[in-house]
């Protein structure tokens, strides 16, 4: 339960005189309230939280920290364009050109403080976040970004990012069949696999403890078919699959989205207590955050049509418009008051574009450029990449998580039969049934597609794109063989196709080849296609183009189940074209390769075509079909696959 103001305020006196955290980014009104005496400080942030309409548990400056070690993160005249072709713009809509997304945005926070990127939507937050943390940069085709991105004076780069930061995404991305405990269990052994299981036991233990999740700890995490944790719990988790290990900045992409006010203002107390006890750096984008939430940051940089309408201490944000001729009516948020002034979706663009101009006019535009340019500290050493031993115990870690996980949430596949009688007028019904068993199950595996999108910690360097890859096939491929068991042995028996045991198991061998080759195909596609609902649409492309032309799978499942077998029906299939020797030879020569269906004798003659020649028809002869090979070159459709699945895989990190 939150403490009243009154609770805040007498804890305040007790601490003795409240001076701000920060040294570079302190504003000139919180230099000037830091040493007023007491009576000043209450009636100062009494009057902000009036304005905000929210408590006073955040409004005032926890007690100064110095931290063992300072960390500067500055970014200066950030630029971002998109050059948007003739062709996309007719597609999607909108004008051909280049796009212009941000225009010279700067700003720096610095080790125990949060740094929160709000805007109205298309402001640009998104895409400051995510040239900040490396996910678009300069070079990539269609881009033009420009700027510094900066930790301690040193650019920061991708092996800096993988040892010293973490980028937390909007959706969580956790193991839904795993407890809270055992996926920040899995998280601290591929990020310091030199440390024992009792020492990660202690790590996670700290961690819990921080976030308020003893209790829930040993609960699934859940997802729409398992039930689970809460959302604000899962966003907890997703927050110290972070911290297990001591990370020196924290990018968030809006972690209060989709919580309750309650749940949002955890959240952010739970932030701003990590960031004043650790030293951590929070950078964060927030859509709407509630009164409580916006006191909570130690620095706000607003953002509008791609430009910074205000950067400085949120405390100070509303002051800083009310010069400017925009002072609020009565109890606001700040934070929707901000939003609404500069939205130029529903505001005179002119007016908005304004408040960006003055900006660059003001004094605090020009203490920014200076404090950018101030004195750093020291710059901060990279570690070394994971060698041989890192990389097997990754390879073990992954394959007992996924195995761990598949085993508690199997995914359900459902079984399609149908009873098929053992004649000759049935033959068609037994190659379309080969057809749809191959059909139908390949389309299964699109569930295969956004695996990876679930594999966000390899962006923050958790393990290897290597270890993932291998060990994503290992843990698959008995999943698979069960798939194809499981489909294969109902319908196979039931049906009738073949009573030779051998066969059988050619049968499933097939089967499983088959739908690892399609799963192996379905993971690339999630790769190579962002968006989910385009990948189904590429995928079910790739296997009706498959389906047409058949393929390996086919043939060599035709051959187990026909070849060699005997049908019944010869009287009546005869009787049907004639019963008398030329009539009927003619007839049924013509009608075998139109129907592919028979073996037949007449009075007189031999046979005529065998039930695999008919099948034939021009193409490969089943006859010739080798069992062998066609699995052989299954497995290497597969392993094409795998290897072109990794290609893109590495190619898409950041």
């Amino acid at each position: 339960m939150a403490p009243s103001a009154g609770q805040d305020l007498e804890l305040g006196s007790q601490n003795g005189p409240v001076e701000p955290v920060g040294k570079l980014w302190d504003s000139p009104i919180q230099q000037k309230v830091g040493n007023a005496p007491h009576h000043l400080m209450r009636a100062y942030h009494q009057t902000q939280i009036f304005r905000g309409c929210s408590r006073l548990t955040h409004a005032l400056p926890p007690k100064p920290t110095t931290f063992t070690l300072q960390v500067d993160f500055r970014f200066r005249d950030v630029r971002y364009s998109v050059e948007v072709s003739q062709t996309k713009a007719s597609l999607m809509g909108g004008e051909a050109g280049v796009k212009q997304i941000l225009k010279g945005v700067s700003g720096g926070v610095e080790s125990g403080q949060i740094l929160a990127i709000i805007g109205s939507s298309g402001a640009g937050k998104t895409s400051l976040l995510d040239v900040l943390v490396g996910k678009v940069s300069a070079g990539t085709k269609g881009l033009d970004i420009t700027g510094e991105v900066t930790v301690n004076g040193k650019t920061m780069s991708k092996s800096f990012f993988l040892e010293n930061a973490a980028y937390v995404p909007q959706e969580d991305r956790l193991w839904s069949a795993l407890t809270v405990r055992e996926n920040l269990m899995f998280a601290c052994k591929m990020y310091s696999p030199a440390l024992s299981r009792g020492e990660c036991n202690k790590r996670v233990d700290k961690v819990l403890a921080s976030l308020g999740l003893e209790g829930c700890q040993h609960i699934k995490v859940g997802n729409v078919f398992l039930k689970g944790v809460s959302g604000g719990q899962k966003r907890r988790t997703s927050i110290g699959v972070e911290l297990v290990v001591q990370r020196k900045i924290l990018f968030l992409d809006e972690p209060t989205s989709g919580l309750d006010a309650a749940s949002a203002s955890e959240i952010m107390a739970l932030l701003k207590h990590l960031a004043s006890e650790t030293g951590v750096i929070i950078i964060t984008s927030v859509h709407q955050p509630s009164s409580r939430v916006f006191n909570s940051f130690d620095q706000v940089i607003l953002l509008t049509m791609g430009q910074t309408a205000y950067f400085g201490p949120a405390v100070d944000s509303l002051d800083h418009f009310a010069s400017l001729g925009h002072e609020p009516q009565g109890l606001v948020n700040p934070a929707d008051y901000l939003l609404e002034i500069t939205n130029s979706d529903f505001s005179d663009k002119k007016a908005v574009q304004r408040l960006a101009d003055v900006w660059k006019e003001t004094p605090a535009y020009r203490a920014l450029n200076a404090r950018i340019e101030a004195p750093l500290s020291p710059p901060l050493t990279e570690g070394s990449k994971a060698g041989w031993f890192s990389a097997t115990l990754q390879l073990r870690e992954l394959v007992a998580r996924a195995s761990m996980n598949s085993v508690r949430d199997p995914a359900a596949y459902a079984l399609r039969y149908y009873q098929v009688e053992n004649t000759q007028e049935d033959i068609l019904n037994r190659v379309f049934l080969i057809l749809w068993i191959n059909a139908f199950n390949s389309y299964m595996d699109m569930a295969a597609i956004p695996v990876f999108e679930q594999e966000k910690d390899a962006v923050n360097g958790q393990y290897g794109i290597a270890a993932f890859c291998v060990a994503n096939a290992v843990v698959q491929a008995p999943f698979v063989l069960l798939i194809a068991l499981c489909c294969s042995t109902p319908v196979y028996w039931i049906t009738d196709m073949n009573d030779d045991p051998v066969r059988y198991l050619q049968f499933v061998v097939v089967m499983f080849l088959m739908l690892f080759v399609v799963e192996s195909l379905a993971q690339l596609v999630g790769v190579v296609v962002k968006n989910f609902v385009l990948g189904i649409a590429v995928f079910a492309s790739f296997l009706s183009m498959f389906f047409i032309f058949n393929g390996y799978s086919w043939e060599a499942m035709a051959k187990i189940v026909i070849d060699g077998q005997t049908y019944a029906g010869l009287d009546t299939c005869v009787t049907c074209y004639g019963t008398t020797g030329e009539q009927a030879s003619t007839t049924l020569v013509v009608d075998m390769h139109m129907h592919l269906f028979v073996i037949v004798r007449t009075n007189t003659q031999a046979l005529l075509s065998s039930v695999l020649d008919s099948l034939s028809n021009g193409g490969t002869n089943l006859n010739d079909v080798s069992i062998g090979a066609w699995c052989g070159a299954l497995v290497g459709l597969a392993l094409g696959w795998r290897v072109i699945h990794y290609v893109a895989l590495k190619r898409s990190i950041f």
